[in-house]
């Protein structure tokens, strides 16, 4: 293996990082449930049913 090519993986693992970060999650980050969509009476577009987690207000995702 070279060392262009371990910088390549890098790269890639960076470039998956960024898409990652951009989207929105789709498990709650405390436990994996899998989020559902918020009651329209929330300001929350999707919610951890188990333990309140509200996406976009509890998402706390380091920046790159």
């Amino acid at each position: 293996m070279s060392w262009q090519q371990l910088l390549d993986i890098l790269h890639a693992s960076r470039e998956l990082r960024r898409e990652e970060l951009q989207r929105p999650p789709i498990a709650c980050p405390n436990d994996g449930t899998v989020l559902v969509p918020a009651p329209a009476s929330t300001e929350a577009s999707l919610y951890c049913p188990f333990d309140g987690w509200q996406y976009p207000r509890d998402d706390h995702r380091p920046a790159e």
